[in-house]
This record gives C-alpha cells, sequence and structure tokens, in this order.
C-alpha cells in the first residue's frame, strides 16, 4: 500500500505535520472534508480514556531551527528537532570503543574490536564488580546539544545500532522507545497509534536526516525507524524516563 510522506516540513511555514490516517480512506461526510483531523469523528463514537492523549493532537511538531525550541517539555506532543549536529565517523568509532556494550551492527569480532580500540577501550567485557553505566551522562558526552534541548534532564541513551537497506544484513524497521537521535544516514519513521486507537488517533510517516531528534510518549504511539537510500543509518534509541 503506498503511503503518505511528509516531506521535509509537509508545507512550507507550518509548525505542525498533520497526522495523515492512512488506514481508512476520507469519509463522505462533508463535516470530514479535512479527513486528517483528530477530531473528524463521524460515528460520534465514544474515545477509550488509554486513547484520549494522542486523539487530541493535530500533528507532528517540526522544530527546523534550534532558536524555535518550545520553551518547555509537552510529554503528550509528538516531536521532531531538526539540529542538523551529524555524528562524525571518528565519534562514532570513539563511542563504540569506549561503551561497546550499547552498540549494535559492527562486524568484527571483539577481540579484534578492542585491540583496534586500543587505548580507549577497558575490557570488552563487564566484571561483576563493575559500576553501571551513567546513560544520562553518556547522552550528553555524545549529544552535546541536549544540553540546551526541552527533555527531562535525566533522559538517557539505551543504545546505538547501525540499520541498512534491505536486503544487506537483512535489515528491518526497528521499534525504538520514546526518544531517539539520527547520527547520520537517512532514515523513514512511522508514528503509529495502539491497534485500539486506530479509530481516534492518526499515523505519521516522516523522512528523516542526520541530525533529528525525535520523540513520542510510549503512552501513545509506537516509534518504527528504517533506513532510507544507500548509505548505513545509525540510530541512537533512548528514553525520557528517569533510570531506575
Amino acid at each position: 500500500m503506498s503511503l503518505p510522506i511528509a516531506k521535509k516540513y509537509m508545507v512550507e511555514n507550518k509548525e505542525f505535520v498533520p497526522l495523515s490516517n492512512y488506514n481508512e480512506p476520507p469519509s463522505d461526510d462533508a463535516e470530514c472534508d479535512d479527513w486528517w483531523k483528530t477530531d473528524c469523528n463521524p460515528n460520534n463514537s465514544t474515545i477509550p480514556s488509554n486513547c484520549t492523549g494522542c486523539a487530541v493532537l493535530t500533528g507532528l511538531q517540526v522544530v527546523p531551527i534550534l532558536a524555535q525550541l518550545p520553551s518547555e517539555f509537552d510529554k503528550l506532543q509528538p516531536l521532531l528537532i531538526k539540529t542538523g549536529q551529524i555524528l562524525t565517523s571518528k565519534e562514532l568509532h570513539l563511542f563504540q570503543c569506549q561503551y561497546p556494550e550499547l552498540t549494535e551492527g559492527i562486524s568484527e569480532g571483539i577481540l579484534t574490536r578492542w585491540w583496534n580500540c586500543f587505548p580507549h577501550q577497558r575490557f570488552p567485557f563487564n566484571f561483576p564488580w563493575s559500576k553501571p553505566l551513567n546513560r544520562t551522562n553518556i547522552l550528553h558526552q555524545l549529544f552535546p546539544m541536549f544540553d540546551s534541548l526541552p527533555f527531562p534532564k535525566h533522559a538517557s541513551l539505551k543504545s546505538c545500532f547501525v540499520a541498512h537497506q534491505p536486503p544487506v544484513l537483512g535489515s528491518k524497521m526497528r521499534v525504538v522507545h520514546d526518544l531517539f537521535v539520527i547520527g547520520s544516514g537517512e532514515g523513514i519513521m512511522y508514528l503509529t497509534p495502539p491497534m485500539e486507537c486506530r479509530r481516534h488517533c492518526n499515523t505519521v510517516v516522516m523522512q528523516l536526516e542526520p541530525g533529528d531528534v525525535g520523540y513520542a510518549s510510549m503512552d501513545y504511539w509506537k516509534i518504527s525507524v528504517g533506513p532510507r537510500g544507500t548509505e548505513p543509518l545509525v540510530i541512537c534509541d533512548g528514553t525520557t524516563n528517569a533510570e531506575m
């Protein structure tokens, strides 16, 4: 099925990209000509309580420049920030050396990787007495821009991985947590509500560029990200939830 894709900013000079319901055709009801609107409910059906958070939204908020960042973090509002800040191959290699347990998609063996990383690397495995990683500090170390982004101070990094276009390595769309960064490469994002909410909450499909930072609450959305184009896609998966 052909899916509508919100190109760069959908419509120029618009801050919000409409949520597009690609599962159902437009209604014949005259009041629902703008069929992508979340308040278009011709059957007047009751919205389940677990769907109200996504049903009230009109779209994905796209921030084209850092100067236009929202002043406060809104947990309900899906957000895409175009930072333009790319993770270089040198930075990625150093990150892989320092935190091998947080990386995926490395083809070489673990001992070979450790040797190539010397002297940046500790041992390629953790000891029982090793201190737990401070994933909040790691997120800010890898992406200093988070010092000025409107996310909770305890936002943290889960992992970074490399996705390839099929059929290379059999890559598929990857489901991430509520926060992610595109380190390099071009991708595509599917922002999908739960099955029981799809009569009331719509879906957005958005092209992604290097440096994009995305957020959507896991209470109302599933974020799936995959590669687009020929270059490998580096995705760093994070969360705004506090570490336990």
